[in-house]
């Protein structure tokens, strides 16, 4: 791949999962009846709501942020982590085939993570200033 090709392969990735992360930050905030659902789940796992809010609304922002290219490495990271966390709380003792999905999110995160063409990106933006 040229060097453009690969900006532009990344560009997509980076789009795919951060409207992913819109997605489901969207279907937890985008009423109050969805927010309270989400917050009951959490609360389940042992957590308070506020921690539900926040993840709600976390993961949200860093689907916005992944599509901008905005603190990219930093925002992937946080993805990776969310995700681990993700697996962890919601997964933990069941069979491997019931978290591929989040899985495949987190390798998508990491590869995000590791690429060093961003051009096509807020971050390349504010390298050239």
């Amino acid at each position: 791949m040229s060097i453009d090709e690969t900006s532009l392969f990344f560009l997509t990735l980076r789009i795919i999962l951060g409207i992913v992360f819109i997605y489901h930050g969207m279907s937890k905030v985008g009423s109050k009846k969805s927010l309270d659902e989400w917050n009951t789940y959490i609360t389940s796992k042992g957590f308070n709501t506020f921690i539900g809010t926040f993840a709600a609304y976390f993961e949200l922002l860093l689907g916005i942020f992944i599509i901008l290219g905005l603190f990219t490495r930093i925002v992937s990271i946080l993805i990776a982590i969310y995700m681990l966390s993700a697996i962890y709380i919601a997964h933990y003792g069941s069979p491997i085939n019931t978290y591929f999905y989040q899985i495949c999110l987190l390798i998508l995160s990491i590869l995000i993570g590791l690429n060093d063409n961003n051009k096509y990106s807020i971050d390349q933006l504010m390298k050239k200033t």
